[in-house]
């Protein structure tokens, strides 16, 4: 993933795709890491 994006970031056409990808990328993960935290959460409190 990071000589991906270091790949990427070489050439000025990807650049911006690179970035887009990366915020996407990283905002999906994020979402679905919390949803899994507010999920073992839940089941624990049972």
């Amino acid at each position: 993933m990071t000589i991906f994006t270091i790949m990427a970031l070489t050439t000025t056409d990807n650049a911006i795709f690179t970035m887009i990808y990366a915020s996407t990328s990283w905002t999906i993960h994020n979402f679905f890491s919390a949803k899994i935290i507010v999920l073992y959460k839940f089941n624990n409190t049972k």
